[in-house]
């Protein structure tokens, strides 16, 4: 998010043609996520299905809403094509990134006979805690996948808003502004 006096968005290469945008304040450590996805991989399905050109939009703000570490994970044709990864967007699917593990976005591709060309969304995640990261962006596809036109609010108070007078939700403070998301 980017403001007036703003530091901006920080990209960090994890891997070959692989990278994780965020937030400066944000508490994501990069030197510990370097390498993170060389470390085993567990993949959760969360029974959510898009077709062809499905908006996956609002899963972004719903996450959040919920989790501080979501970011973005970018990667290119050459890293998915190596197999270091295999986000459901290559340029744009959200992460969850925790200590030294990371989940990002997945899907299941149909089989090429399949009736019907549905994609079920997951999560793959890598490390020690990489499962229960997976787990818990899969709980948010869930939720989204339940109520797909639900709109996640963002309220914006001045900075020096008490903790006690902000509306419920996950808190992003900025130099001039506390911005407030819930799901």
């Amino acid at each position: 998010m980017i403001g007036n006096g703003q530091d901006g968005e920080r990209k960090i290469r994890i891997a070959d043609n692989v990278d994780l945008h965020f937030d400066p304040d944000q508490p994501i450590d990069p030197d510990i996520l370097h390498g993170v996805l060389s470390q085993p991989a567990t993949t959760v399905w969360s029974s959510a299905s898009i077709v062809p050109m499905e908006s996956t939009d609002l899963i972004w703000p719903r996450l959040t809403g919920v989790e501080p570490g979501t970011c973005r994970f970018a990667a290119t044709q050459a890293a998915v094509e190596a197999g270091r990864c295999d986000p459901a967007f290559a340029y744009n699917s959200p992460a969850l990134a925790e200590g030294d593990s990371l989940a990002y976005l997945t899907l299941r591709r149909p089989a090429p006979d399949a009736t019907e060309r549905r994609f079920e969304l997951g999560a793959t995640g890598h490390c020690p805690t990489g499962e229960q990261l997976a787990e818990r962006l899969c709980v948010v596809i869930r939720a989204w996948g339940h109520d797909r036109a639900a709109q996640p609010t963002i309220t914006a108070y001045p900075a020096d808003t008490p903790d006690k007078d902000l509306a419920g939700g996950q808190v992003i403070d900025k130099r001039f502004i506390r911005l407030v998301v819930s799901a």
